[in-house]
């Protein structure tokens, strides 16, 4: 499957609303490793819409142990400030290495995507990609 890429990124470290919460600036498509805590949101901007989306989060093994299906909540909206939740089938965890890559499949996605991170244990966060079977 070809990967999608997004435009722009940006990292809500404290979200209070994900419905609504929106960040102060967005940046360039490259994420390098970072910590997520609970509450904290990764917001992603596409070109257009997509029918079905393959997300794949790639994080260090050390900091993916002991997690559950509930990895993140996946939003969508149009707009930056205005989400509505997707249903998620769960996450699905492989180790790859020093690695762990967790995926999902989602349905219909508008422009911007966000992933909420819920769980109490940070999370180092190494890639997010994207793709469309």
């Amino acid at each position: 499957m070809p990967e999608l890429g997004y435009s722009t990124w940006a990292l809500l470290p404290i979200d209070t609303d994900p419905l609504s919460g929106e960040p102060t600036s967005f940046n360039p498509p490259v994420i390098t490793n970072l910590a997520v805590d609970l509450h904290a949101s990764l917001i992603f901007e596409f070109a257009s819409p997509t029918a079905i989306l393959d997300i794949s989060v790639e994080s260090t093994a050390l900091s993916a142990e002991q997690r559950g299906t509930e990895l993140f909540d996946v939003l969508t909206g149009r707009q930056v400030n205005a989400y509505t939740r997707l249903k998620n089938p769960g996450w699905d965890l492989r180790y790859d290495g020093n690695y762990a890559v967790f995926s999902t499949r989602v349905e219909r996605t508008e422009t911007f995507l966000k992933l909420y991170f819920n769980q109490p244990q940070y999370l180092v966060v190494s890639r997010v990609s994207f793709s469309c079977p």
